[in-house]
C-alpha cells in the first residue's frame, strides 16, 4: 500500500511540475540574464555575443550582462556555469575549446562536458585559414610542406593556447606532411599575428577575417582553410581537402549552452529566441562579415551535432598525439 501511495503521488506530482515550469517560463526573463565568455573582451566570441545580448535586452525588456571570465584554456568560465543556478539566467557563449576538445586532454575537469550541460544553439561555425608571412616565397600548401620539410628544426607554428583549435590543426598538418615545426602558443590574435607578419612565424591557422585583414595588405597569404566547403569571401581559396590534405573538414563554432537541469520550457524559449535572432539578415550579414556561417539550428539537432563532434576532435587529438605540456 505505502508504495502504491508513492508511485501516485509521483504520478499526480509530474503535471503539476510541468506546470510549474511552463509558468516559469511564461514569465522568463524576469530578471537580468548573465552571459559568461570564456575568453578575454575584444575578441570574435566577445563582440558576437554583445552583439546577441544587445538584441535580448531589446526583445525581453531585461538586461543582459556579458561576463568575460577567461583563464585555463576556457575551463574558469565554463565552470562558473557549470555551477551557477540552472535557472536560465546564467549562459555559456562558447568555442569548442571547453566542451569538448579540452576533455581528451584533460583527465579531470571541474565539471562533467556531456552531464552539466545541455547544448542551446550553435551561432555560427568558424572555419580557419592557413596562413604563411606575405614574404615567404610560399603561394600554395604543398610547398609549404616542402618548406617545412626542407627546414627541420628551423620552422614553428603558432596558435591562441595548449588545446586550441589552433594548436590541433598546426600539430595535425605537421604530422600529415611529415615535417617538424615548432608549437608557440599566443595569449590571442594580435600577439600572434605580429609575429606571423615579421616572419617570425612560418604558419598559422587563423580566423579568416584577420587572415583577410592581412592578407588584403599583402602582409600575410592565405593558402587554404579548413572545413567541407569554401568561403564565401574566399571563393578562390582551396579547402584543405581539395589543397590535397583531407582530415581538416572539423571546423569551430560559436554556440550557446545552459546548465543540464534548466527547465525544458526555458531551454526551448532560449533556443527559439537566439535562433530568430541569428536568422534576421542584420545579424547574419554581421556574422559573415566576421569570417563566420550563420547557423542557428534546433536544440536537437544541435544535441546530435555536438556528440558526433566530441568523437571527431578526440579522434584528432588522439591521431596527432597532442598533449598538454
Amino acid at each position: 500500500m505505502k508504495l502504491a501511495h508513492v508511485l501516485m503521488a509521483a504520478l499526480l506530482a509530474f503535471p503539476l511540475a510541468r506546470a510549474v515550469q511552463a509558468q516559469d517560463a511564461a514569465g522568463y526573463p524576469s530578471k537580468p540574464i548573465r552571459i559568461v565568455v570564456p575568453f578575454p573582451p575584444g575578441g570574435a566570441t566577445d563582440l558576437i555575443t554583445r552583439k546577441i545580448g544587445e538584441k535580448l535586452t531589446q526583445k525581453w525588456g531585461q538586461p543582459v550582462v556579458v561576463e568575460n571570465k577567461p583563464g585555463a584554456n576556457t575551463i574558469i568560465g565554463t565552470e562558473a556555469v557549470g555551477k551557477a543556478e540552472p535557472d536560465g539566467y546564467t549562459i555559456l557563449m562558447t568555442a569548442p575549446s571547453g566542451l569538448v576538445q579540452l576533455p581528451p586532454l584533460y583527465p579531470k575537469l571541474p565539471y562533467d562536458p556531456e552531464k552539466d550541460f545541455t547544448p542551446l544553439t550553435q551561432i555560427a561555425e568558424v572555419a580557419t585559414a592557413l596562413i604563411v608571412p606575405g614574404d615567404l616565397p610560399i603561394k600554395n600548401v604543398k610547398e609549404l610542406a616542402e618548406y617545412l620539410r626542407a627546414n627541420p628544426g628551423k620552422t614553428s607554428f603558432a596558435s591562441f593556447g595548449l588545446a586550441s583549435t589552433q594548436h590541433i590543426y598546426g600539430e595535425a598538418f605537421k604530422r600529415a606532411v611529415k615535417a617538424d615545426a615548432t608549437h608557440v602558443p599566443y595569449k590571442g590574435d594580435a600577439p600572434a599575428m605580429t609575429d606571423v607578419v615579421a616572419g617570425r612565424i612560418s604558419y598559422m591557422f587563423n580566423n579568416p577575417v584577420s587572415a583577410m585583414t592581412f592578407a588584403k595588405q599583402g602582409r600575410v597569404r592565405i593558402l587554404a582553410v579548413t572545413g567541407e566547403k569554401r568561403l564565401p569571401g574566399l571563393a578562390d581559396v582551396p579547402t584543405m581537402g581539395e589543397a590535397g590534405y583531407p582530415g581538416f573538414e572539423v571546423v569551430g563554432w560559436f554556440s550557446f549552452f545552459v546548465h543540464s537541469k534548466t527547465p525544458r520550457p526555458i531551454v526551448e524559449k532560449l533556443n527559439a529566441e537566439l535562433s530568430a535572432i541569428i536568422r534576421t539578415p542584420e545579424m547574419s550579414d554581421f556574422l559573415r562579415e566576421r569570417g563566420t556561417i550563420p547557423t542557428g539550428i534546433g536544440l536537437d539537432e544541435f544535441a546530435r551535432k555536438v556528440a558526433v563532434e566530441r568523437r571527431a576532435w578526440a579522434r584528432l587529438i588522439k591521431d596527432n598525439d597532442i598533449r598538454l605540456e
